[in-house]
């Protein structure tokens, strides 16, 4: 399935969505035989999903998709807030809230969706958070337009930085792809993948590299790439952290 980078960071309430729920692995039976199993909840039995999951190692996240034409109510809207106050008392008999015409609600204190109605919901695969291959998961000509920062030297600088801190051979202006240097196609052909960090889009560079100190990063702002690594910013602008806006956030790893 093909999503661009845009569908990682819309408004989710107005438009299909892929959303995520995180289980522990011993509880991912939550599906069988493509039937999905509700989970109690202070909302009533539910499956909770939300856009930016956190994976440790004894979890597992199963990413679905959820149809805009099913009745959600939004916990930060008033008149939603009214209808759900009228019906909770049906919160333990999710039956009767999908009859009711209500198929789930977003929360907006856990920034995600409990939904009542499964049908509402279509399961996608498990996902692991790593992407190895930059065209299962995003559209390529949004990929270049965010990734490439347009000039070769740019991508170059980007992709050595990380490159290095991997032990990896580096590249030469000369070896950028003229007609498609993306920073993320290239890396992936050296043997690395990324995990996307929607959540992080927005920061400013500044207040991202406070946050992460560790790891290599590929950061995109508008019409520019630059790599993080271990708290150092490799900027072919040769700027320090400032107040520039992100629009991607990449975690580089070891395929």
């Amino acid at each position: 399935m093909l999503r661009d980078l845009i569908n990682l960071i819309e408004d989710a309430r107005h438009s299909p969505h892929v959303w995520y729920h995180c289980t522990r692995k011993e509880a991912s039976t939550i599906i069988d035989d493509h039937h999905i199993t509700l989970i109690p909840s202070d909302f009533g039995p539910s499956i909770f999903l939300v856009e930016s999951p956190e994976i440790d190692s004894d979890e597992i996240i199963l990413e679905f998709s959820l149809d805009e034409d099913y009745r959600i109510l939004d916990l930060a809207d008033r008149r939603d807030v009214g209808v759900w106050n009228h019906h909770r008392h049906e919160k333990q008999h999710p039956r009767q809230l999908v009859t009711a015409g209500i198929d789930g609600l977003y929360d907006p204190a856990g920034e995600g969706f409990h939904i009542f109605n499964p049908e509402a919901l279509t399961f996608i695969r498990v996902y692991d958070g790593v992407v190895s291959d930059p065209l299962e998961e995003t559209n390529v000509n949004l990929l270049d337009e965010y990734a490439l920062g347009g000039l070769a030297r740019c991508t170059a600088v980007t992709v050595n930085a990380i490159l290095e801190h991997f032990h990896r051979r580096p590249i030469t202006l000369a070896e950028v792809p003229i007609n498609e240097p993306g920073v993320m196609r290239i890396l992936v052909a050296r043997g690395l993948a990324y995990r996307p960090f929607p959540n992080e889009v927005g920061r400013s560079l500044q207040q991202f590299s406070t946050i992460h100190h560790l790891g290599a990063w590929c950061l995109i702002t508008k019409g520019h790439a630059m790599a993080l690594v271990d708290g150092r910013l490799f900027d072919a602008e040769n700027k320090l952290p400032d107040a520039r806006k992100l629009i991607a956030a990449y975690q580089m790893q070891q395929r």
